[in-house]
């Protein structure tokens, strides 16, 4: 099931946690798991159920608040999505991927400028957080900030040289910004990353 798990697999790693399970239901990690399983499989329902059992037994675990809250994201109930990655934030404030789901609510709320404040505190954790600068890049992009936007981009590509994604997307934002030389450095970036031999880097 880890194996599944790190490999994305997520399919396959449910079906072994749920055979771990029938052989010993007392297992709270593997529940924990599950639980979070279910957010990427797109099943916030159940990811809420299992999540909210483990809850009555372990009401401090920060983690379950926040795959509760990561539910209630994806259904779209962001008022009790933010209610419960609070709460974890609050059992524990270093735990960067539930600041980062906050963030993601902020955005979808239309609060921008909560969004770049739990953004910049992820980043004051971790200050290699590649998914924070994309998320901030994002936000940037929307409220009309493309310099903003290219700035993250750039320190994506700092911390990792071979995001191709990142440099994808700010060759985009030169185009519209009318920067033809640095989208055709960019993509000259690109043509040899996807023509380059073993071990070539950007």
């Amino acid at each position: 099931a880890k194996a599944y798990i790190a490999s994305g697999k997520y399919d396959q790693a449910e079906k072994e946690l749920q055979k771990v399970l029938r052989q010993n239901p007392s297992q709270k990690g593997v529940r924990e798991d599950l639980a979070s399983i279910y957010i990427y499989l797109n099943k916030p329902d159940d990811a809420i159920k299992a999540a909210e059992k483990l809850l009555a037994s372990e009401p401090d675990n920060a983690t379950v608040m926040e795959t509760i809250g990561r539910g209630y994201a994806i259904k779209g109930q962001y008022k009790e999505a933010e209610d419960y990655l609070l709460k974890a934030l609050d059992k524990d404030p270093g735990l960067v991927s539930a600041r980062l789901g906050l963030a993601r609510v902020y955005i979808a709320k239309g609060d921008q400028q909560r969004a770049k404040a739990a953004l910049q505190a992820v980043l004051a954790e971790d200050s290699k957080n590649t998914e924070a600068y994309f998320v901030l890049a994002s936000v940037a992009t929307s409220s009309g900030n493309p310099d903003e936007a290219l700035n993250a981009y750039q320190k994506i590509t700092e911390i990792d040289p071979s995001d191709i994604q990142a440099r994808y997307r700010a060759g985009l934002i030169h185009i519209e910004k009318g920067e033809i030389k640095e989208a055709d450095e960019i993509a000259g970036q690109l043509k040899r990353y996807q023509n380059r031999p073993e071990g070539y880097r950007l």
